[in-house]
Parts: structure tokens; C-alpha cells; sequence
């Protein structure tokens, strides 16, 4: 039966027990990957840990080649070179795991090799995640220090593309800082050297990363010491580029070019030459557009090349660059204080996505400001004016306007003597001043003594000629002295607007949470998307494998019926013409016996006649010689000479002649 395992599963190899190891994104299922030669399984030593896990690798029927028990004995030596790892590999042969073959044949010359954990360069690539400028150039260096090491020792990988990169250093806090490789290359059963033979299927490259130029003749094909420099030129320019937002924006899927467009000159080759040049230097730019622009990977710059100029424009720090398009959309934040720093402390190494959730469980227990400072940080991790930004900034704000104080008086006015005020404050305050000059006047006009408004005796006792303008000052300068209930009015206006801008941001905070309430429904919405799109490509992927176990089956069923058919066909021939050969001789002994027979009658009837006149000439002891001759002859088939009435008779009348000398013969 075919090798089908889940998690948890028991394999022994080579008289070592492997647990099955589960997939970190379906639980339930067996951690596999699919590839181009084989599915590669995660098995974990029963008495060790994730630091101990190999990674086995089942190659399809194709793909099963003897050869590789030479290859990988020769190969055991580039395993101790950086990002080469997997180069330590065992076989598994009938010789060693005869019993493991016997119960799942598709085992036969499988491979266990160390498992490298990290994502690869491909998910990176389709997930869109921006790196920082120091995350970029700690890739690349990485990458040319592996391709660099490989070249002086002759070696080549020969299908050098996004899947076959790993990246276990990248944001891993558990990497090793020194002795482990930041890069690692998988499926190196390509792999090109001097003292290794050439394989029996050669791969053309990876679309997106192969060469738009035919493969040049004098390198003898696809396999040979410069495989990879076209396709690592590619690489290092994409890893470079990753922490540019516009390079994100125009990619073009699983790798940032579109296969068609290879060494043509795209939108996309272009902006890349911008990017790389704006933020590496015209020396990188420079490599890439050698490696573009050639007609044979020979004239593409080697890795030693593309490490010394890397190496020569390390950044200051991990930042990101921000988009031209989205700088004036970045909301203003007020930065954390350097007292804020040193209390608060925010886990290291995480993702956005993993920095948001980290917050919202800090902001559930209560620790505003511990929340708040994990949304800023996310907020600088996230790629400007997609939803994870917008709902951030809406988060940051949000917490910077519940910690504000309501009713903080001083502050306000410390703030409005520090900086100007806005139009429409001054619109409220003279609206303010206008009704407190109101009110005053009401009240003056309500004291005893005093007019009202309307009054007749106003216009009476005042003549409108001789009443001197200079009276009216008292009447007006009274109501601005006099007022004893304007404050009360200015603090409930106060009150009364503070109420407003409360009930405006506990509306706006609701609002907030609402929606984050939604981004997270969708986010949870698209990770079960994911897994059921995970879930389909396993279940697609085990089907593929069905079919092709079953045409296998097919092919060696076809093969065994025709064998059996071909036998069977020459057993008839034979058995038929061993019936013609004894039919052959069974008629050639017939003819001999009838020619004998023939001949034996006539002697017969000699005999008797012989007998006869014998007996007639008085001579019987001669006739009892003939007599006996005849018997003799007679004996030797009785049952086909008895069948002649003629010759029955004769030998009666003999038998009786011999029997009494007195009898006669007879003239028959």
C-alpha cells in the first residue's frame, strides 16, 4: 500500500523511530509538502525534539532512480558548506529498510534528510510581506554568501528558484546568530559538480526565474557550473527590492516578474533598475541589468560580485520605506516617550498581524498603554493605505482619545496660550460673549427703577432734541458690571459642549471597535478560506497521487497480462506443434506397421502353402515346419491377422494338424 500517513504516525528507518509530524495550519492533516520530483513528510525522532526532524522525501515513479544511493554518498561532503544542509542525506534501499519497502513500496529509494524549518522565499513572495531594509539586505548578503561558496567549489544548484530558497533566520528569535546558514537550498537533486554524474531528467529553469535566452551550446545544457546565476540574479534583486512598496504593488504573483516578460523591457524590469538604484546604490542596479541584459548565463555577474557590493551598502537600522503616494496619509501620532521605553516592554520578532493581536489581548486586560504603544509598532510594520494600516490608525487614535481627559481645564488652557486657536473656537467664544452681553441687558431692563422696552413714559419725558447722546454710556456700561449669573452660564456652556465632544468620541470609539470587530470576523473569514483552500490542494494533491499510483498499477498490470498472454501464446504453438510432430509419427508407424503386416501375410500364406503340399507329398515333417513358421508369425498381432477370415482359418487348420499327425489340411 502507498505511504499515506497522519499525524502521529510511527515509521521506523534504519532501526530509528519517527513520529509523523502535524501541519501548523491543518490540524489533523500530516505535515507534507508537494514538488516537482516528490512529497517531502516532517518526521520527528521519538526521544528528540523539532531541533532533530528530518524531512522524507518520497519521489514519484518517475523519479525513483537507483543512482541515487552514488549520488548521495558523493553529496555527504557539500553537506558542512553553508545553505547546503540537506546534502546529508540517506537513502532507503532494500538492502537497509527492506521490511519499511515491503509495506509501502512507493518508499523504494526515498530520501531522509535534515528538515529545515522557515518559510520559503515563494511565501514571502505570495503573501506580500514587506521586509525592512535591514531584513532585505541580510537576505540577499545571505544568499550570495551561500552562491558564492558553491562557485568556488564548482557547484551549481540547477533549479534555483522562490520554492527552493528557504529562509530559517528570518524572523525567527530562536535562529542561532552564529554557525547556522540564514539560507538553506532544497531539492538538490540537480545539484552540478565535477565528481557527480549528470541526472537522468534536467530542468530548464522555474518560470519567473529561468532565462528568456535558449540555452547556450557551448555549456553543454542546463546542467553545468553557471546554471544559477541568472536565476540568483533574479532572487537577489527581488529580496533587495522587497522593502519598496511599489515593487510589492506591481509584482506579479508567486514571483515578481511574469515568466513571458523575462529579459524584456517591462514596466516592471524598469521600476526594479529604479528601486534597486535608489536604495542600493548603481552598483546593484548595475549586476542586475548585466544579468538582464545577457545573452549567456557565463556573461551574468557571478555571487562573489553581487557579495561585495551588498556588502558594501549594509543600512543603519531596520526601517522601512515608505511610498511616495501614501506619505501625506500617514496620520500624525504622538510618539512614546523615552520613559514610556523603558516600562513598557513589547515582544520582539513578531509580525503586524501577531503584533495586533498581542495588543488587543493587552487592551482586554486593561493595559491601555501597553496596547497602545503594540499598535504603534504594528503600525510602523504595516505597508501604508491597505485595511491592516486604516484599522491601526483607527485603533492608535482611538486609545490616544480615551486617554485624554474630559473635563481637563488647565491643560486646554495651557494648550490655547501655547498655540493658536481655530476659527471655529472663536465663532463659539464671540457666540458666547454675544449671549452673556444678552442676558446682562435682560437683567439690567428687570431692575426696579429701570425702563423696560416698549414703555411710553420712555418717549414722553425724553425729548428726542435736547436729550444729550452722552446719557446712554451709564445705561450700557451697566449691564456688563452688573450680570451675577454669567459664569454659572459659561460653565454649564462649557459642560454642555464637553458632554458633546464625550458623546462624539464614545460614538467614534464604537464606531472603531466595530469595525475592528469586523477586520477580525474577516480575517478569521479568510484564515478558514485559507485552510479550506489548503484543505482542497491536499485533498487535489492526494487524488494526483491516487491516479498516478493507479496508472503505475495499470502500466505493471498491462505488462504482467501481456507476459502471461505472450507465454501462454507460445506454450500453444509448442504443445500444437508437438501434436503435429507426434501425429507425424504416429502416421509413419502406421504406414510401417501396414507395410509389415502386409508383408507378414504373404509369408503366411506361404508358409501354409508350403505346408500343404508338404503334407501332399508324404513329407510331414517338412509340412510341420512350415506349420510352426506359420503359427509364429500368426502370434506375433493375432488380433489384426484373426480380423482375415481367411488367415483365422488357416492357423485353426494348422493348430489341428499339429495337434494329431492323422489330420489333413485344407485346401483354403
Amino acid at each position: 500500500m502507498s505511504f499515506q500517513p497522519n499525524p502521529g504516525d510511527e515509521v521506523y528507518i534504519s532501526h530509528t523511530k519517527y513520529l509523523v509530524g502535524q501541519h501548523p495550519a491543518a490540524p489533523g492533516m500530516a505535515y507534507a509538502q508537494a514538488g516537482r520530483q516528490g512529497t517531502v513528510y516532517k518526521l520527528i525522532p521519538e526521544h528528540g525534539g523539532e531541533d532533530e526532524a528530518k524531512a522524507l522525501k518520497i519521489f514519484y515513479p518517475k523519479y525513483r532512480n537507483p543512482a541515487l544511493v552514488y549520488q548521495s554518498e558523493n553529496m555527504e561532503v557539500f553537506s558542512s558548506l553553508p545553505g547546503l544542509k540537506v546534502c546529508s542525506r540517506l537513502v532507503i534501499t532494500p538492502e537497509t529498510n527492506g521490511t519499511l519497502i515491503a509495506k509501502y513500496p512507493d518508499m523504494l529509494y526515498a530520501v531522509l534528510m535534515p528538515w529545515v524549518n522557515g518559510s520559503t522565499w515563494m511565501d514571502v513572495l505570495a503573501h506580500r510581506d514587506q521586509l525592512t531594509l535591514l531584513e532585505s539586505w541580510e537576505m540577499a548578503k545571505g544568499l550570495a554568501s551561500v552562491g558564492s561558496a558553491m562557485e568556488q567549489k564548482g557547484l551549481a544548484h540547477c533549479d534555483l528558484s522562490s520554492p527552493n530558497v528557504l529562509l530559517p533566520a528570518w524572523r525567527n528569535p530562536n535562529h542561532p546568530p552564529n554557525g547556522s546558514s540564514s539560507i538553506e537550498l532544497v531539492d538538490v537533486e540537480q545539484l552540478y559538480s565535477p565528481r557527480l554524474d549528470p541526472p537522468d531528467v534536467n530542468f530548464t529553469g522555474s518560470p519567473g526565474y529561468a532565462s528568456g535566452q535558449p540555452v547556450h551550446r557551448s555549456t553543454g545544457g542546463p546542467w553545468h557550473a553557471y546554471a544559477d546565476r541568472f536565476a540568483g540574479a533574479i532572487i537577489l534583486a527581488e529580496m533587495l527590492s522587497w522593502s519598496d512598496p511599489r515593487i510589492l504593488a506591481e509584482a506579479w504573483g508567486e514571483s515578481y516578474f511574469d515568466p513571458e516578460e523575462m529579459q524584456t523591457q517591462s514596466a516592471r524590469y524598469e521600476l526594479m533598475v529604479r528601486s534597486l538604484e535608489a536604495n542600493w546604490g548603481k552598483g546593484a542596479a548595475e549586476l542586475f541589468v548585466r544579468a538582464w541584459q545577457s545573452d549567456d548565463v557565463r556573461n551574468c555577474p557571478t555571487f562573489g560580485e553581487w557579495l561585495v557590493v551588498i556588502s558594501m551598502v549594509a543600512p543603519e537600522g531596520p526601517k522601512k520605506i515608505s511610498s511616495p503616494d501614501h506619505v501625506m496619509s500617514v496620520p500624525v501620532i504622538p510618539p512614546a516617550t523615552t520613559e514610556d521605553h523603558q516600562v513598557l516592554e513589547i515582544p520582539a520578532f513578531l509580525t503586524a498581524h501577531e503584533l495586533v493581536e498581542w495588543a488587543r489581548k493587552q487592551e482586554a486586560e486593561g493595559n491601555k498603554e501597553l496596547a497602545l504603544e503594540g499598535y504603534k509598532k504594528a503600525l510602523a510594520d504595516s505597508p501604508p493605505g491597505g485595511d491592516l494600516y486604516t484599522e491601526l490608525s483607527a485603533a492608535v487614535q482611538g486609545l490616544i482619545a480615551v486617554q485624554a481627559p474630559l473635563n481637563a481645564e488647565e491643560p486646554k488652557a495651557l494648550v490655547s496660550s501655547q498655540r493658536k486657536v481655530p476659527k471655529r473656537k472663536l465663532w463659539l467664544f464671540a457666540g458666547a460673549a454675544l449671549l452673556v452681553l444678552l442676558i446682562g441687558t435682560l437683567l439690567v431692563y428687570a431692575l426696579p427703577g429701570n425702563p423696560k422696552p416698549g414703555d411710553d413714559s420712555i418717549t414722553h419725558n425724553i425729548d428726542p432734541v435736547k436729550q444729550p447722546t452722552a446719557a446712554a454710556p451709564p445705561k450700557t456700561t451697566t449691564p456688563v458690571q452688573s450680570p451675577v449669573k454669567a459664569p454659572a452660564v459659561k460653565q454649564d456652556q462649557q459642560a454642555e459642549q464637553a458632554k458633546a465632544e464625550a458623546a462624539a468620541k464614545a460614538a467614534k470609539l464604537e464606531e472603531e471597535r466595530k469595525k475592528q470587530e469586523e477586520a477580525k470576523r474577516q480575517e478569521e473569514a479568510k484564515k478558514k478560506a485559507e485552510l479550506e483552500k489548503q484543505k482542497e490542494a491536499q485533498e487535489k494533491y492526494d487524488r494526483q497521487l491516487q491516479y498516478e499510483k493507479y496508472l503505475v498499477w495499470k502500466k505493471e498490470r498491462d505488462e504482467q497480462l501481456a507476459k502471461e498472454a505472450a507465454e501462454k501464446q507460445k506454450a500453444d504453438a509448442a504443445r500444437k506443434a508437438k501434436l503435429e510432430q507426434q501425429k507425424r509419427e504416429n502416421e509413419q508407424k502406421a504406414r510401417i506397421l501396414a507395410a509389415k503386416r502386409d508383408q507378414q501375410i504373404i509369408k503366411l500364406n506361404a508358409s501354409f502353402n508350403q505346408a500343404y503340399n508338404a503334407l501332399k507329398t508324404g513329407s510331414n515333417d517338412t509340412a510341420k515346419a512350415y506349420a510352426w513358421q506359420f503359427l509364429d508369425i500368426y502370434s506375433q498381432d493375432s488380433g489384426y491377422f484373426s480380423k482375415n477370415a481367411k488367415l483365422a482359418k488357416r492357423a485353426a487348420s494348422l493348430k489341428k494338424f499339429l495337434a494329431k499327425n492323422s489330420a489333413g489340411l485344407p485346401d483354403i
